[in-house]
């Protein structure tokens, strides 16, 4: 907004200094620099930032205007990316800068503080710099830029903290009207800034309790962001319109609503698609929510297509988090059944209106007299936007079955969606036409302390892991279980969202079985949706075993490796399938360029490390002591698109590696490979002993070539290694012995330490 911009403009206009010096080469770099952050332009704007700094004092020396106006767009920079504590550390060292700048300066940063601190979530920071800007600027004029901005920002702390009491809200929905009306008069009623201070008042107004009231304020917000194309605007707009009725209980007109603010909130995204990917990442980081509250919304009408398409397009960076592979695509979501009358009205509501904005732009007259097409044109608009509370409810899935891209293939299994939310977990069970939804009142907090409590005990085979198993089991299968076949091997198809898709779901426990006794598992959390974007996959045949069992930069060797690849060797020679080996030495990287690239089934077992949020400092172990980079393997040289199955048999292949510097979470091989074209990818959750690991893959390809699908075969190869350390069953299923290696104190027995770690994940059975 407008006056978010003003703290580096203070600046300019304040000091005095502009116009005291002539513009060398430099300053033409931050003119460069402010011009692409008015236009948010934010690759333009990096790549000036990256240009300017290392020419210009520390930010603790910085004195001159050049130097501070650079600071200034950093920081807007930084805002707009959603790097708040960056953001706030700039503004911090802008605070503490002894060279004297005027009080509308000092003024516009403390506002910058207090906003940033608000969104910290610093109640008390926030509201101490607040007072330390209305402090500053009792002293300027009472129409001056920046005690208005100070005004502004006590209005957003008020919505922010969530103040419920209405002796303060009144007042406050009173002062924000009263800042509306003087910013009509003086720009006109569709100024932006104006936009933004309706928008907040629907916030307030809402609490008060007058919802129709709120979808008005709201829906005229909306419309204003269409007349001046500012998408940003439009996603928080229409992010207001639907809170609004959902208030109402409009479920119809709430999904409605919300999907013209993710559709807003797409185009926002589609101008970061030149920063580098963590860039990328922090810029979503607390959006998100927003796109899982639409699918939630969608799931509760049994729209399931749309629900997943939304959560697909939720998850687009999450598959370029270390590296950048195919750029992402920035879909738009579709309008089905009796919505799309309505979508095509007001498409052409605000064609119309964006036509009268820029007529009436280029008249440059007097705010009474060009206006009124413009005003009649906004009116339309805001009419036609609130007749969407109108909507029907959906009648069945079957009524928004209009096309949209899914990244669900069409199955007769069951699949069984999950979706955390703050307060619960939704779980919708799709079996050919039916579908069911139930809530399990769970937080979200609760459920990752779950995992997490379970993940610590899988990894240690001397703790009991069934009582965390148990408790999960309660939370995530047993609301569902009389919705799944009773059967034991039945195929179970499992799309989780957050956390959940690092979660080995065979270890359940029901008190008498582990999960995998009862079915065959396989994840699918909207892999290879940028897959259908890649070139045609070329024609693939035969399998590639690749093995280093050298021990290097401090890894232990893997002995078992070389009794992995000829275990599998043997059961590929079952099937009459061309099968090459390359060993240590002979495992190298053209070789494995060339596997990827033509083979249907690639086979690594090696080590693999990863080091979180550097994918140049992440590496797989090739057989001739080379490292591979996860940087270069998503590079064109390694191609997955096509691969039938890419087994990962080495540490922690499928685990998330951890947070960045940041704080933001990032996802690991497994995920990129099955995201760049990998139909099926097999990888490990934790770090797998060597020997339990090679006898796991000889019986999963063993079971592999005797005609079972890919996830009967790892759930019979599980058995077979619950079987091997269950002294009581081996003599039942005719396996040899438990080795040596195998052996594990009597309460590890059938631990899933030994089994559990290895999961599918795959586009289909």
């Amino acid at each position: 907004m407008r006056w978010q911009h003003a703290f580096y403009l203070a600046l300019a206009v304040c000091t005095g200094l502009q116009a005291a010096q002539p513009l060398p080469a430099l300053d033409g770099h931050a003119e460069q620099l402010a011009r692409a952050v008015r236009q948010h332009r934010w690759g333009d704007a990096q790549t000036q930032i990256a240009w300017l700094q290392p020419r210009l004092p520390s930010d603790a020396a910085c004195a001159d205007l050049r130097c501070r106006w650079v600071q200034g767009n950093r920081l807007l920079l930084y805002k707009a990316l959603g790097e708040v504590d960056t953001a706030y550390a700039l503004a911090l060292a802008i605070e503490r800068n002894p060279a004297p700048v005027p009080p509308e300066a000092t003024t516009w940063n403390a506002i910058n503080l207090a906003d940033l601190a608000r969104q910290k979530e610093g109640k008390a920071e926030a509201l101490q710099w607040l007072d330390t800007a209305l402090a500053r600027a009792a002293t300027l004029p009472a129409d001056s830029p920046p005690l208005q901005a100070a005004r502004r920002t006590r209005l957003d702390l008020l919505a922010h903290f969530e103040v419920e009491d209405p002796a303060v809200l009144a007042p406050a929905v009173a002062d924000i009207a009263a800042l509306a009306a003087v910013e009509q008069q003086v720009h006109g009623r569709t100024s932006v800034e104006r936009a933004s201070l309706l928008r907040l008042q629907s916030t307030l107004v809402k609490r008060l309790g007058d919802t129709a009231q709120a979808a008005r304020l709201a829906a005229e917000s909306l419309a204003i962001a269409w007349a001046t194309q500012e998408p940003e605007l439009a996603w928080h707009s229409g992010l207001r319109l639907s809170n609004s009725a959902q208030y109402s209980g409009l479920a119809s007109a709430q999904i409605f609503y919300a999907k013209w603010a993710v559709n807003a909130a797409q185009t926002v995204r589609s101008r970061t698609l030149d920063l580098p990917t963590v860039r990328q990442q922090s810029f979503m980081q607390d959006k998100r929510e927003d796109y899982v509250d639409l699918a939630d919304a969608l799931l509760a009408q049994r729209r399931l297509p749309e629900a997943e398409q939304v959560l697909a397009m939720a998850r687009e960076e999450d598959y370029h988090q270390l590296v950048r592979s195919q750029e992402p695509r920035r879909q738009r979501l579709a309008f089905t059944g009796p919505e799309q009358p309505l979508a095509l009205a007001l498409a052409q509501h605000r064609q119309h209106l964006v036509q009268a904005y820029a007529d009436w732009c280029r008249q440059h007259q007097p705010l009474g007299l060009a206006e009124q097409p413009l005003q009649q044109a906004l009116d339309a608009s805001v009419a036609a936007l609130l007749a969407a509370q109108t909507l029907p409810l959906a009648e069945s899935p079957s009524a928004s079955a209009a096309p949209v891209v899914s990244a669900m293939p069409t199955l007769q299994i069951p699949q069984v969606f999950y979706l955390p939310t703050p307060d619960r977990l939704r779980i919708a069970v799709a079996r050919g036409e039916a579908l069911d939804v139930v809530d399990v009142p769970v937080t979200e907090a609760a459920l990752l302390r779950h995992i997490a409590a379970l993940r610590r005990v899988l990894q240690n085979p001397a703790v009991d892991a069934r009582p965390q198993a148990q408790a999960l089991y309660a939370l995530l299968w047993a609301p569902i279980v009389h919705l799944l076949p009773t059967g034991p091997g039945s195929v179970v198809l499992l799309h989780p969202e957050g956390a959940l898709r690092y979660l080995p779901f065979a270890t359940l426990h029901d008190g008498t079985h582990w999960l995998v006794e009862q079915h065959a598992l396989a994840l699918n959390a909207g892999g290879g949706v940028q897959a259908r974007a890649a070139p045609q996959a070329p024609p693939r045949t035969g399998w590639t075993l690749l093995g280093s069992s050298r021990g290097v930069a401090g890894l232990p060797p893997l002995a078992q490796v070389p009794g992995e690849l000829a275990a599998i060797r043997h059961a590929s020679s079952t099937t009459r399938t061309t099968t090459t080996e390359w060993l240590d030495a002979a495992f190298t990287a053209p070789r494995l360029q060339a596997a990827l690239a033509q083979r249907s089934v690639v086979h690594i077992a090696s080590h693999f490390v990863l080091a979180p949020g550097d994918s140049r400092a992440s590496w797989l172990q090739l057989g001739n002591g080379e490292r591979v980079s996860l940087a270069a393997l998503a590079g064109d040289a390694y191609r997955f698109d096509g691969l039938d199955l890419l087994t990962l048999s080495a540490c922690d292949t499928a685990v998330p590696p951890g947070v960045d510097a940041q704080g933001r979470s990032l996802d690991s091989l497994a995920w990129l490979a099955h995201a760049r074209g990998a139909k099926n990818v097999l990888a490990s959750l934790w770090p797998v002993p060597d020997a339990s690991t090679a006898a796991l893959m000889g019986r999963f390809y063993q079971h592999l070539a005797a005609g079972q699908g890919k996830a009967d075969a790892l759930r019979s190869a599980q058995l077979d290694q619950l079987a091997l350390l269950d002294a009581g069953r081996q003599t039942a299923r005719g396996l040899q012995p438990v080795p040596t290696a195998l052996q594990a104190p009597q309460n590890a027995v059938r631990h899933p330490y030994y089994w559990g770690a290895f999961v599918l994940l795959t586009e289909g059975r």
